[in-house]
């Protein structure tokens, strides 16, 4: 289904991270302990949280 409206910088941002750290949606949101789809919501910015984007980077870069 097509986006209704363009991702937000932070979300695109999250979406670079996670994608440099090599990890899918599943993975970062078990490691932030959030729904995928809640994770999907921010990527997208159908939803914002300046915490969700920090803990993400925080996750990106920690993460195994």
């Amino acid at each position: 289904r097509p986006a209704k409206k363009k991702a937000s910088e932070s979300g695109q941002r999250l979406a670079a991270l996670r994608q440099q750290a090599g990890l899918s949606q599943v993975r970062l949101a078990r490691i932030l302990d959030i729904p995928q789809r809640t994770l999907s919501f921010y990527e997208r910015g159908r939803s914002r949280s300046q915490t969700l984007s920090q803990h993400a980077r925080f996750a990106v870069q920690y993460s195994d």
